[in-house]
């Protein structure tokens, strides 16, 4: 079977991310499901649905509790699901009365899903960093180049000109806005570091690059007037 460009080793550096794939990755999943039975235990100590101890020894027994993949495949084959291997394994590994209690009232979907969850939540955080670097220096650069001119597009053709300002403070510092809307997901709202509104600063920007330039620019952005050499 042909290796997909995610891990292909020949494509892997152009389109594959490391950061990601281990939050997706076999013993990523393992971790994120006996993370949850932890949260579990302590949550039905604390509300008296199995007793404290128990409830204490599972979380601490199971801080520094790894498995691996091997370890539950067969189990997981037999079951569609991992979480009865993974169960089986962690009560072999806890003491008593401990292991008695472990997953107590919950069901393998329950498992699988929240664990999934926390790995989503994490990717989310990952992503909403490199947006807000990647924003960060957007505004940096445009704010360097405010009057930079480059040609304008539209539809993919080169019109009139514009400032490198006008594309990417019209553009780009609108994306975070719109993806801050997920709510409970800890995305949070980025601004521009520019005294201005994005949006004037451009059309400013604009105007300037329309009024300064050294040939005459037709008001239609159909034309396409020539880039001085």
């Amino acid at each position: 079977m042909a290796d997909i460009p995610l891990v292909s080793p020949l494509f892997a550096g152009l389109f594959g991310d490391d950061e990601t794939a281990a939050l997706f990755s076999a013993e990523a999943e393992i971790a994120a499901m006996v993370e949850v039975e932890r949260a579990l235990a302590r949550l039905q100590g604390s509300a008296g649905l199995i007793p404290q101890a128990a409830a204490d020894a599972i979380d601490r027994e199971l801080s520094d509790m790894t498995l691996a993949p091997a370890e539950l495949a067969a189990g997981t084959a037999a079951a569609g699901v991992p979480v009865p291997a993974l169960v089986a394994a962690l009560r072999q590994k806890l003491s008593r009365p401990a292991a008695d209690y472990l997953h107590f009232g919950a069901t393998s979907q329950d498992i699988v899903d929240t664990g999934l969850m926390l790995r989503l939540a994490r990717t989310l955080a990952l992503f909403e960093a490199r947006l807000a670097d990647i924003v960060a220096q957007l505004s940096a650069l445009s704010t360097r180049h405010r009057a930079t001119p480059m040609a304008g597009r539209t539809r993919g053709q080169i019109a009139t000109p514009v400032s490198f300002a006008c594309g990417s403070r019209s553009g780009p510092c609108r994306w975070p806005r719109r993806g801050s809307v997920l709510p409970g997901c800890g995305a949070r709202r980025w601004s521009c570091s520019s005294a201005e509104p994005p949006a004037i600063s451009a059309r400013w920007t604009c105007r300037d690059v329309r009024r300064n330039w050294p040939v005459p620019l037709p008001a239609s952005s159909a034309s396409h007037p020539p880039f001085p050499g």
